[in-house]
């Protein structure tokens, strides 16, 4: 297994994916697509084949051996030859229609995989079978390092035959997409008080973690189970959510759930954008989900000083202290700037 998969790439979203690769597959040049697992790779791939009506093919080279991808020997007596026998799984050649080739999880197959992958990535080809010219390849993969994935190196003769992006997460471009997908509003909401918790890989040996396709399932139990806006949440479906994202987001979420009052919050917050006033409620739980989120957006630059200042007098003194500690932790994180733009 390689310790080093750290291939220089250029960042993109998955909206700009989607049109990159529109372009990108006007040409024969194969991308591959590099990112955590559950960001929304798959889909940004399913999505440009259902928009445009072209065939899709889902192939986890993962799952497969060398003599899956490369065909069946089959002796021919009468010649005194091997003839091979192509996969079933493979478009037909000559195909008249359009279609992609969706080779995911590229680097989690071993190399005798990979090896067996060279020459229809890079010739459109495998021994005797030819790649329909109507087709196009598209490859992905999972970051060994940075996404924990237990993945083979990819050998340069192989990466070389890819253009390569990284596709970060980016919680404001999947909430458009979410929109269409009719993601329950529980979960917008959720997101739009935590987007730290969009997309959060586990420190520990957790296996479920919350990520934008998990937080679609969180969308599709809330549906399975009948659940009804403003409901306290049963264990059952307490259960089921905590496995989908794990149990830190999942207990937060659960406990948004039970605190219908909490829904409110963003309506609050956008008000006090808009006009400069706000009256805090007394609820603790509810203060700090307000105060979590005027201060998250005044991090990442949503707000300015001015608005934010006028947010200051409404918070009691431990409530600045609390908010002073998490300033000065974050700096010593480097993860806000050494500024002190921050005003008290």
């Amino acid at each position: 297994m390689s310790r080093n998969d750290n291939l220089p790439t250029t960042e993109i979203d998955v909206l700009q994916a989607k049109n990159i690769l529109m372009d990108l597959l006007k040409t024969n040049i194969v991308p591959f697509l590099w990112g955590p697992p559950g960001i929304g790779k798959s889909t940004i791939v399913r999505d440009l084949a259902t928009e445009n009506g072209w065939e899709l093919i889902d192939l986890r080279l993962s799952l497969l051996s060398p003599v899956d991808l490369r065909g069946l020997p089959v002796v021919d007596k009468v010649n005194k030859k091997a003839d091979w026998y192509k996969p079933a799984f493979l478009p037909k050649p000559g195909s008249k229609k359009k279609g992609i080739l969706f080779l995911d999880e590229i680097n989690l197959a071993p190399h005798s995989v990979q090896a067996a992958a060279y020459q229809l990535i890079l010739d459109k080809r495998l021994g005797e079978y030819i790649f329909p010219e109507n087709w196009r390849i598209i490859a992905a993969g999972n970051r060994e390092g940075v996404d924990k994935a237990n993945v083979f190196k990819m050998s340069a003769p192989l990466a070389n035959r890819f253009v390569h992006f990284t596709v970060r997460d980016d919680w404001k471009v999947w909430r458009d997409w979410a929109k269409g997908a009719k993601i329950r509003p529980e979960v917008m909401d959720f997101i739009a008080l935590n987007d730290s918790l969009f997309l959060k890989m586990s420190d520990k040996n957790e296996k479920a973690f919350p990520s934008p396709r998990s937080w679609h399932f969180v969308s599709d139990l809330l549906n399975a189970f009948n659940y009804q806006n403003g409901e306290i949440p049963d264990e059952n479906l307490k259960g089921v959510i905590t496995g989908a994202v794990g149990e830190g987001a999942g207990r937060e979420f659960a406990s948004y759930l039970a605190d219908y009052d909490l829904k409110n919050i963003n309506t609050m917050v956008a008000k006090f954008y808009e006009t400069g006033k706000i009256k805090l409620p007394k609820e603790q739980n509810k203060r700090f989900a307000i105060i979590k989120k005027v201060f998250g957006d005044y991090k990442k630059r949503e707000i300015n000083n001015a608005t934010f200042m006028k947010f200051e007098p409404h918070l009691t003194a431990e409530e600045k202290e609390t908010v002073k500690a998490i300033q000065e932790d974050e700096r010593k994180k480097g993860e806000l700037d050494k500024d002190k733009r921050f005003g008290f």
